[in-house]
């Protein structure tokens, strides 16, 4: 989604499925401050048609998407992907990459 408003300015997405969706390329980039969404909530793999809302305030910013894509490689889970962006990359808000990962729900 992010790319693809990226390349086409007008194209806005009103809402997406933070299941399969995650916004964390976003807020690494943008530093946007708060940040709210609705997750859709499942237990034992039964869709429950209710949300859970959850909000932070996004203090990353800065990364690029090519520090992004090359951090991912070698990455076998998500605190991989973190190490990885907090020890290839100096960046001053990689103290609240915690945040970030943990509000978009990448353990």
């Amino acid at each position: 989604m992010f790319l693809t408003q990226d390349v086409y300015p007008k194209y806005y997405i009103y809402a997406y499925s933070t299941v399969a969706y995650t916004g964390i390329i976003r807020d690494l980039m943008d530093g946007a401050g708060l940040t709210k969404r609705a997750y859709y909530y499942y237990e034992k793999d039964q869709f429950h048609p209710y949300t859970i809302p959850k909000s932070y305030t996004d203090y990353v910013r800065g990364y690029t998407m090519p520090q992004i894509e090359s951090s991912l490689e070698g990455a076998r889970t998500a605190d991989d992907w973190k190490t990885n962006l907090k020890t290839m990359y100096k960046n001053e808000t990689e103290s609240q990459l915690d945040d970030a990962f943990t509000f978009w729900s990448i353990k």
